[in-house]
């Protein structure tokens, strides 16, 4: 399992734990996730990835797959 929070650690953050002063949510709202769920991706895998080209997409995958 990973533990997955919403915060990034900076000097001048509004909130503070014990790892410094952070910017983001609470861990209130921190949850626990199986390390092979496909909702966890590569730290920065998917953020820098743009796709402007719409004909390299398998349409035919949508009448296969359930939304």
């Amino acid at each position: 399992m990973a533990t997955v929070g919403m915060r990034i650690y900076v000097a001048s953050g509004p909130r503070h734990d014990e790892r410094g002063n952070y910017d983001g949510w609470g861990d209130r709202f921190d949850e626990k996730i199986p390390v092979f769920s496909p909702r966890l991706c590569a730290f920065l895998s998917r953020s820098t990835k743009i796709s402007t080209d719409d004909e390299t997409l398998d349409e035919s995958l949508d009448d296969v797959m359930e939304p």
